[in-house]
């Protein structure tokens, strides 16, 4: 997979919510990781 780091935030351990404003990224397919779980999601 190419590709290159868009974002990287720290997250509290004690939430068990967080929200991550990404609206000043352009529409496109991005993953996300947490921890070692990988996710993909589209920007439209």
């Amino acid at each position: 997979m190419l590709g290159i780091e868009v974002m990287s935030v720290g997250i509290g351990l004690d939430l068990s919510t967080q929200r991550i404003d990404v609206s000043h990224l352009p529409a496109g397919v991005y993953f996300i990781r947490i921890g070692e779980n990988i996710e993909k999601f589209v920007k439209i």
